[in-house]
């Protein structure tokens, strides 16, 4: 495959000249640790990360232009992620951290650029899961996510995941509203999971497990048994990266 920029002549010459070697070896590398469609690596932000490799700050700066592009293109935080470490393996260099970084908040923020997600769920009145986890990433980012947690509940699968009713939707927003007052919360009702921010206080832990039990005794158990865990409440851009893969996971 000839790599060439923005679709330019069959020599792979572009305007200014050939593709540098390093950007090839890079995306080369990339391709083997996983890189899913080749023909949409070669952004004008990779060969700027890639001439900047000799200098931290400009190669910071760089990353995080090239997280943007690939939360842009559709490119998940992992495959993002696996790329740039790519870079550094076929360079034979250590991992800069900072770039790393950088890229993670480039990603993330490609995500606020995008269409406003709605912010209820018509079927139970609580807080859309797109909204909950901006909620997060906002508390995080503003520095307001300190001694708290995110709670899940979890409840036992259905035979066949089926979907609940409409109508025992609208219980589990009005029993969660009114157990966890002020908290902000989410139902994704395909793997039937509660999840809420709160304050990781005694008192909240009671209002949490009086939630547990009120939403377990809906409709003489109709939810099935509940497990509920609590972590702690990202406080970085790394962190909320990795509260969202734990939740994109479950649903």
């Amino acid at each position: 495959m000839t790599t060439k920029f923005g679709g330019s002549g069959a020599d792979g010459q572009t305007p200014g000249g050939p593709v540098p070697a390093v950007v090839q070896e890079w995306q080369r590398a990339s391709v083997r640790m996983g890189w899913r469609m080749p023909e949409d690596w070669l952004v004008p932000e990779a060969a700027a990360v890639a001439g900047a490799v000799d200098n931290p700050a400009a190669l910071a700066a760089a990353a995080r232009a090239l997280g943007g592009m690939r939360g842009r293109q559709g490119v998940g935080i992992a495959e993002t992620m696996t790329d740039l470490l790519a870079l550094f393996e076929s360079l034979e260099r250590p991992i800069d951290p900072d770039a790393m970084t950088e890229l993670a908040v480039g990603w993330v923020e490609s995500l606020e650029d995008a269409a406003p997600a709605s912010c209820t769920d018509v079927l139970t009145g609580l807080a859309s899961p797109a909204h909950f986890q901006r909620a997060v990433h906002e508390a995080a980012m503003a520095g307001l996510s300190g001694g708290k947690v995110v709670g899940a509940i979890e409840f036992a699968r259905n035979p066949g995941g089926v979907r609940l009713s409409w109508a025992l939707l609208a219980e589990i927003g009005v029993a969660a509203r009114a157990t966890l007052p002020g908290a902000d919360m989410a139902f994704l009702s395909g793997v039937d999971v509660l999840q809420f921010l709160m304050e990781d206080t005694p008192e909240h832990h009671a209002l949490a497990a009086t939630c547990q039990r009120e939403l377990q005794a809906l409709r003489n158990g109709a939810l099935g048994p509940a497990s509920m865990t609590f972590r702690p409440a990202p406080v970085t851009g790394l962190q909320y990266l990795e509260f969202l893969s734990v939740v994109r996971s479950q649903g």
